[in-house]
């Protein structure tokens, strides 16, 4: 039998509850040393709705372990999208860019 205890964003550790023998599951801190920004080719050529625009910033910030630039970025996300969907509520004749309504047996 184990016992496993922690925090996702510290570390994760297990517990032979016979032996007492500790094991390391996981450790935040390693896992986000070992983060890379994914490369982009050229940054012209994509959309801004691409999670790399669009979270680009945030990214960037964790990586450098800025957290109060993380939260400011992350906060002007969500708060453009709230206005987007604002936008698309107010608006009568709005129609998703990538997804069409297809109906089926079940509705």
């Amino acid at each position: 039998m184990y016992e496993i205890e922690g925090q996702w964003d510290r570390t994760v550790l297990m517990k032979d509850v016979q032996s007492g023998d500790t094991v390391e599951l996981y450790d935040a801190g390693e896992a986000i040393s070992k983060l890379s920004t994914p490369l982009v080719k050229n940054p012209e050529e994509m959309k801004p709705t691409e999670s790399a625009m669009v979270w680009g910033e945030v990214s960037k910030a964790i990586l450098l372990g800025n957290w109060d630039k993380a939260r400011e970025e992350k906060r002007k996300v969500e708060e453009r999208e709230r206005m987007l969907r604002k936008e698309r509520n107010c608006r009568d004749d709005w129609v998703p860019k990538h997804f069409r309504i297809s109906l089926n047996k079940e509705g």
